[in-house]
């Protein structure tokens, strides 16, 4: 049986997309060579990355979920910069960097993370570092990266965002890179 590779996530609203591709756009004027850019529809700020999954795991996995998020504030970020992973040495992905400035990202990521480790899923090794990826460099040693060339973030970009829902993604990898499709929605309890 084909399993299914999942995430769970939280989707930029559309302002700030907007801003993604101001950046975006600034860094191909800037000269950032050996970069593919992801498209709109796939920026995200990943949450638990829950790896490759049974179908038949669905429905639990929906109810874990569920439950789960709908105890949960609305979390709230801010942008708060652009930074490379891993390094700038060895940088592999471009992002747009993101403040907690409530302490509610950090609070779900571990709440979710501490229902789905309970419900025999891998779970996090990592601390959790809230950020949009917006482009990946195509070396696979990664790219050298001097940070005076990233473009610096707008007046515009300051604003806080909250967040309505965490969505389930599948991920479907392919030679253009990963698609994803929505498996599930799920919305926050309280405002």
């Amino acid at each position: 049986m084909m399993k299914l590779r999942l995430f769970t996530a939280l989707l930029p609203e559309h302002r700030l997309l907007e801003d993604i591709i101001s950046l975006q756009n600034a860094c191909r004027r800037s000269g950032m060579q050996n970069l593919r850019y992801i498209e709109v529809e796939n920026l995200h700020v990943t949450v638990n990355f829950l790896g490759d999954t049974d179908p038949m795991e669905l429905p639990a996995l929906h109810d874990i979920l569920q439950q789960g998020v709908s105890m949960l504030k609305a979390p709230v970020f801010k942008p708060a910069g652009m930074g490379v992973f891993p390094s700038f040495r060895r940088a592999r992905s471009l992002n747009l960097l993101l403040e907690d400035p409530e302490g509610g990202m950090d609070l779900m990521f571990r709440h979710l993370d501490g229902l789905l480790k309970g419900a025999g899923y891998p779970g996090e090794d990592r601390r959790f570092r809230p950020h949009v990826t917006f482009g990946r460099f195509r070396s696979p040693r990664g790219e050298t990266v001097d940070a005076d060339m990233l473009p610096s973030l707008t007046g515009d970009m300051e604003r806080i965002f909250r967040v309505r829902e965490l969505v389930l993604f599948r991920s479907e990898l392919g030679p253009g890179g990963a698609r994803y499709s929505p498996e599930g929605r799920y919305r926050f309890g309280t405002e």
